[in-house]
């Protein structure tokens, strides 16, 4: 991990940052790229951090919303990205957003996406690898309704349903199986409507 590291010119405190008037263009560079790589560093330690809250007490998002004052949506993006991507396929030279990406695919097709991603030069963009995922993998027609904000259930589901093939329960703790068990009524009871 690349821990933020003294920026020339530069006085960071938890509410921003303020600079020198001598600051130079370089000096501003630097500090933009360090404050960059905290961030993404950021997301994938809170993500990891949420997931290990889950497997070891059985408390994800209860204990990170009360901590972190972070919505309940986001952190389940980023504990979902986290527990779908697997540390050995993350590109240390990629943005979260790439990762995020490829997260719904098989790790084998994550990793063949993310070497794509990475060998271009410039770097692909998050965009760039979204299209091509897309366009590949059949995640959606473009223009169809299957690709609008508001049908975004449907990429839940099937993020939900590789989850689940990865998962094996019989090594969880009994009070995990409950939270789990809990987390899913709502779903079997749709289902069960259907």
């Amino acid at each position: 991990m690349t821990t933020l590291v003294p920026i020339p010119k530069c006085t960071v405190t938890r509410t921003g940052a303020t600079f020198a008037l001598g600051a130079s263009l370089e000096d501003l560079v630097f500090a933009l790229n360090s404050f960059v790589a905290a961030h993404e560093e950021t997301r994938w330690c809170i993500g990891d951090t949420i997931n290990q809250i889950e497997e070891r007490f059985a408390k994800k998002y209860d204990i990170a919303v009360q901590t972190t004052k972070y919505e309940r949506s986001t952190l389940w993006s980023l504990a979902s990205v986290c527990a779908r991507v697997a540390t050995s396929c993350r590109h240390e030279d990629l943005l979260f957003g790439h990762h995020e990406a490829v997260a719904s695919l098989l790790p084998a097709k994550q990793r063949k996406y993310l070497a794509l991603a990475a060998s271009k030069s410039p770097r692909m963009t998050v965009a760039e690898l979204r299209q091509i995922v897309r366009e590949n993998e059949g995640t959606c027609e473009e223009g169809t309704e299957d690709c609008s904000p508001r049908n975004g259930a449907m990429k839940h589901i099937t993020m939900l349903s590789i989850w689940t093939k990865q998962q094996d329960p019989s090594t969880w703790e009994k009070r995990r199986r409950a939270a789990v068990k809990q987390e899913l009524a709502p779903l079997v009871e749709f289902y069960n409507r259907l």
